[in-house]
């Protein structure tokens, strides 16, 4: 059992100081200036989550996006509007639905995609040499179980997605390692549980 003193005020505010550290420089490096640097003219975190959806699980509706981002549809179209006129992204009617409109990445817009890919994958690979600790899969595991911790502390995520590429493998952190990503599938308020799969229906509950 831990002891007391593992979860004293100053502990949990050293280890507060430290996330949220992180969490800042995660996202000044990995997100903002490795796209700086990979791609020409800047692009939002929103155009760029978009282009990681559609680079790593391939063609979606707006719909499938916008529930994926957590923002409206409206929102997905102005965005797939400036993607499309970068040359990143088309649009197409979808044949199953024709209210519905596809969005894939282009030619430009996965050379975009796997130019920040690369460009992060380098600056990972450039902290770990730096650290001295090079077992990229500890890290991994450590953050994992960090990452895990923290979004079972708050209700909230069980109705939002972390709009990241732990999907992108087939795990996610909030789901429980579910293959499928319910924000993709079917979203959190239709038929989707806390856990990643659909509701089911308890022995003799009605129909």
């Amino acid at each position: 059992m831990a002891s007391s003193t593992s979860r004293s005020a100053p502990d949990l505010d050293q280890l507060l100081k430290s996330l949220m550290l992180l969490s800042r420089i995660t996202d000044q490096v990995l997100e903002t200036l490795a796209v700086q640097t990979a791609v020409k003219g800047p692009l939002s975190t929103s155009k760029v989550r978009i282009l990681r959806l559609l680079g790593t699980r391939g063609t979606k509706t707006a719909t499938q996006a916008a529930r994926f981002l957590a923002v409206s549809k409206p929102a997905v179209t102005q965005i797939a509007d400036a993607l499309i006129r970068a040359r990143l992204l088309s649009r197409r009617t979808a044949k199953k639905d024709r209210r519905e409109v596809e969005l894939q990445l282009t030619k430009e817009g996965r050379k975009a995609f796997q130019a920040i890919h690369r460009r992060q994958r380098e600056l990972v690979r450039l902290t770990i040499t730096r650290s001295g600790d090079r077992n990229a899969g500890r890290w991994a595991e450590t953050l994992s179980i960090i990452a895990n911790a923290l979004s079972k502390a708050d209700e909230t995520f069980h109705h939002f997605c972390l709009q990241c590429e732990a999907h992108a493998d087939g795990r996610c952190i909030l789901n429980g390692d579910a293959v499928e990503c319910p924000y993709l599938m079917h979203g959190p308020s239709e038929g989707a549980s806390a856990n990643g799969g659909r509701k089911r229906r308890r022995s003799g509950q009605a129909g």
